[in-house]
């Protein structure tokens, strides 16, 4: 892990404001065509929702990729089960 992947994950699990997004607080960006202001702790940027939908297919890879190791070691799988709580 690199110094910055430490300061940036470290920070985060502190809830600690980010030097890489001090010198950004404050000032307006646009996403998903809304308006946002920036934070130190990166939390406006995380939120924000991006034109696209590269985050659902990122998050739907991963969760294939998972899926299909827990296949591979046996173990039964429903992706995304519905109904569990009722």
């Amino acid at each position: 892990m690199s110094n910055m992947e430490f300061g940036y994950v470290s920070g985060t699990y502190l809830a600690l404001p980010l030097p890489m997004f001090q010198q950004l607080a404050g000032r307006e960006f646009r996403a998903g065509g809304k308006s946002h202001v920036m934070d130190a702790h990166g939390y406006s940027l995380g939120r924000a929702v991006m034109q696209g939908g590269s985050w659902v297919a990122r998050h739907n890879v991963l969760l294939r990729a998972v899926r299909d190791a827990l296949a591979m070691c046996g173990v039964k799988v429903q992706l995304e089960p519905r109904g569990l709580f009722r």
